[in-house]
């Protein structure tokens, strides 16, 4: 939307349309189908229609009410919830006093047992072949498309994102998933034949190098925090990965995920 600022020429539609901007999802406001009106006769002609599923995801909750009403989520290592961290509570960043979950941080001997864990796991994430965890990527995406209603209430309330933005960051964390299955399957389905200058035989075989530590930030809380885990994954690595303090829940919720399309709680933590 145009600042005020900018002007349109018409005082009303600018009041209006500054408004919407700041818009409390639930808050009275103008619907979409009013201010299309609106700004229609105005001589601008705005596309709300890919949102409005969206916003009454957010604004009518049933994205929430899925997740659970007061949502407690523990830090997931070497294959389980550990429960002896730090309780904190996770309110909006819009809103301090919409509380939304409480997460348990992970302890020192919960990031230790991690890292021996996935270190234990290395060699035979590697050895499963780029074609098998391209296919767990690709089912993970499915998934990350199926929960939309859990991620974009999620996105909204605890991570602060307009509709626009929260669409964004998980389309393109879908598309990370995507795209790292397909260079798993084109880089790590076996040797890959080189030229033999003098009648020799070469062959190049891309490995799994490690534990990969795999740190987001708040901005993208979903898209970063997917595109790191998956990157790594897709190579043969196993992954630790820290999420951005302000938006455990929605890590949270992507872990799980990929762990149920397949990725070995050893494997990812």
């Amino acid at each position: 939307m145009a600042p005020v600022s900018a002007g349109s020429g018409n005082p009303a539609l600018d009041l209006l349309l500054t408004r919407r901007s700041h818009h409390h999802l639930t808050a009275p406001g103008p619907s979409d189908d009013e201010l299309a009106l609106i700004l229609q006769a105005a001589g601008r002609v705005p596309d709300f229609g890919h949102l409005r599923p969206y916003r009454l995801l957010v604004a009518r909750g049933p994205g929430l009410d899925r997740l659970g009403k007061a949502m407690e989520r523990a830090a997931i290592a070497a294959g389980k919830p550990w429960s002896d961290g730090p309780l904190r509570e996770i309110a909006s960043p819009h809103n301090r006093r919409l509380v939304h979950g409480e997460v348990r941080e992970a302890s020192a001997e919960a990031v230790n047992a991690a890292m021996a864990s996935a270190s234990a796991a290395r060699h035979r994430w590697d050895g499963e072949g780029g074609p098998a965890r391209a296919a767990i990527l690709d089912r993970a995406a499915g998934l990350y498309e199926a929960h939309t209603a859990e991620f974009m209430a999620l996105l909204v309330r605890e991570a602060g994102k307009s509709l626009e933005n929260a669409v964004a960051d998980l389309r393109e964390a879908v598309d990370f998933l995507r795209y790292y299955a397909e260079r798993a399957r084109a880089e790590f389905a076996g040797p890959m034949r080189l030229p033999g200058p003098t009648g020799e035989r070469n062959e190049l075989s891309l490995h799994g190098r490690g534990v990969f530590a795999a740190i987001a930030p708040w901005n993208f809380p979903l898209a970063i925090f997917t595109g790191q885990a998956a990157a790594a994954l897709a190579a043969g690595n196993p992954v630790i990965a820290k999420p951005a303090e302000q938006t455990p829940l929605i890590a949270h919720l992507a872990v799980t995920l990929l762990h149920r399309a397949g990725v070995p709680m050893d494997v990812l933590h």
